[in-house]
């Protein structure tokens, strides 16, 4: 028996490929907030937690406030560091944005 093409096999929409980045974006921001949690619940100050990853109080100020984006091994770093699993970093509950254009440097929602 063959599988035909299903009308849910369309090639995505411009609306739907914002909307998965969108849900991406969210879920990255869920995964950052919950580090900057769990770090403050194990009492350790930036420096503190970044030391115990490698890296400089700087690069643990630029994850928190999502400069960048964390690989799967940099999570699970973290996730070691923190005493916890990659799963509960990643398991927290993704808070939505309004809707709105994003615009400037500050990507501010208008």
């Amino acid at each position: 028996m063959t599988t035909k093409n299903k009308p849910a096999d369309r090639k995505p929409t411009a609306a739907d490929l914002r909307r998965q980045v969108r849900q991406f974006a969210d879920r990255e921001a869920a995964i950052l907030a919950t580090i900057a949690v769990h770090r403050r619940r194990r009492g350790l100050t930036q420096a503190q937690a970044a030391a115990r990853v490698g890296w400089t109080a700087s690069m643990w100020s630029d994850l928190e406030h999502g400069r960048f984006s964390p690989r799967l091994q940099t999570i699970l770093r973290i996730a070691h560091a923190l005493n916890c699993t990659a799963g509960r970093l990643c398991s927290a509950p993704v808070k939505r944005r309004p809707l709105g254009r994003v615009t400037g440097r500050n990507k501010k929602l208008q």
